[in-house]
């Protein structure tokens, strides 16, 4: 086909052909495992760059071994560039080509595993969490996470495709229907609706765990990079997605918890002034105080009086 007649769309099989990968094992041979297309892939050099056409199957991949990083853009926006480790993961539901490079990490291979979700399952699945059909709703796209309960079906899915028994088409066929309904019921909704879910947000787990941490640590100085390495991701990536799932970046929520914390011991103790500005992790009173008087409108002192 002449570069000039390209549409830049093909289907899922064919995919492999623009990024130039080695097929190291697939579902092909396990009709019973359905519609579903799963491939274990071995990228042995870099790519400067590719268009990758659209298929009509979400295609999710997971990092088996190895790293590299990332870059994805659409049309002639910035690059956004992502370490790809074991254990993340992409969730791409697009119907318009984009571009893709990556570098990998001193020069290794590393091993992707491709899932292209045949339709009939997430149809299924949509009608199931949401009371649609697949073609009134939308997944979200998500570039280098992490989800440990993922994991556990994609893990079960690359077993039976890496190490095939007698039975693992039919093994294959129900984890990827119990994907398709976890894929839908975590990262999809009715389509143009995003209620409380935003796209790129923390997810809900690595929100909840920084939220605990920050809360057990009041009393300690804010540290963004331990926030960052607890989630597996850049100091810059978990500030965005943070304040994407919140409304305020890690510090400002910090910040506020502590605020929360000492009105609360102003109300409910005697203790004085300088004890709870220790408390929640400020030395001096003076600057307790202006923080405090910024966040609420008044001095501690005036706030235990009203």
């Amino acid at each position: 086909m002449m570069i000039g007649e390209l549409t830049w769309r093909t289907s899922a099989g064919f995919l492999e052909d623009f990024l130039n990968g080695d097929v190291i094992a697939s579902n092909d041979g396990m009709p019973e495992s359905g519609a579903s297309l799963v491939q274990l892939i071995r990228r042995e050099r870099d790519n400067p760059g590719v268009t990758v056409p659209a298929v009509a199957e979400p295609l999710l991949v997971w990092i088996v071994s190895g790293q590299a990083q990332v870059s994805e853009r659409e049309g002639a926006g910035e690059w956004e560039t992502r370490l790809a480790r074991p254990g993340t993961f992409y969730l791409t539901a697009t119907t318009t080509p984009y571009d893709m490079r990556w570098t990998l990490a001193e020069g290794k291979p590393f091993t992707v595993m491709h899932i292209y979700l045949a339709l009939t399952l997430l149809d299924d699945a949509f009608r199931l969490c949401h009371g649609i059909a697949y073609a009134q709703g939308e997944i979200d796209d998500v570039a280098a996470d992490a989800d440990p309960h993922l994991d556990k079906l994609l893990g079960w899915c690359w077993q039976e495709v890496a190490h095939p028994q007698k039975g693992s088409g039919a093994i294959l066929a129900g984890a990827l229907k119990s994907l398709a309904v976890y894929l839908v019921r975590h990262y999809g909704r009715a389509r143009g609706e995003r209620g409380t879910a935003r796209p790129h947000a923390l997810p809900a787990w690595k929100l909840q765990k920084v939220k605990q941490h920050l809360q057990a640590n009041l009393a300690a100085p804010f540290h963004l990079p331990t926030l960052a390495q607890m989630c597996g991701m850049s100091s810059w990536h978990l500030s965005r997605q943070f304040k994407q799932a919140t409304g305020m970046s890690p510090s400002e929520w910090f910040i506020h918890q502590r605020i929360q914390r000492a009105c609360r011991l102003l109300r409910e103790t005697s203790l004085p002034v300088i004890d709870i500005a220790c408390e929640v992790g400020y030395a001096s009173h003076s600057h307790f105080s202006q923080v405090f008087r910024r966040k609420t409108g008044m001095q501690p002192a005036a706030y235990r009086r009203r």
